[in-house]
């Protein structure tokens, strides 16, 4: 049986690629489990204080517009976003909503209104229907 070198996946079945990490089956020599060694990088220790072994990581959570506390995140940009400046949109079809609202940003919101979302948006809204042209943002108040 042949095992991938790159991520040690068990081939079989597999002619063209690793099921598991895709790589390449013509760059995948035939190995016996045996053989199949996945190296870890050496880490390297470093001199750090115990404080700041123990501290916990310090994430920006200030809105992008007033610095204020940010309570979300801009489903577009990801931007941190306060409540006084999030815009919520929506997949209009035909004038009716369809899916969930998504939480924006204003620059986002101005961007996306009345355009048409992506597939991958769509989904993100719980919409898991083919996108069409007449599908588009539309601003909930």
């Amino acid at each position: 049986m042949a095992f991938c070198s790159n991520c040690g996946a068990s081939l079989a079945g597999a002619k063209n690629f690793c099921s598991r990490c895709g790589y390449k089956a013509e760059n995948i020599p035939e190995t016996t489990e045996e053989e199949v060694v996945l190296e870890a990088e050496p880490v390297e220790s470093e001199d750090v204080d115990e404080e700041e072994k123990e501290s916990e990581p310090v994430f920006d959570r200030t809105c992008v517009e007033c610095e204020e506390e940010a309570s979300q995140k801009c489903y577009f940009c990801w931007a941190n976003i306060c409540t006084d400046h999030t815009k919520r949109l929506q997949i209009f079809i035909n004038k009716a909503p369809f899916g969930n609202q998504v939480v924006s940003c204003r620059k986002c919101a101005n961007d996306k209104q009345n355009k048409q979302p992506t597939q991958q948006e769509a989904e993100g809204a719980s919409l898991f229907f083919g996108v069409k042209p007449y599908h588009e943002w539309k601003l909930v108040e």
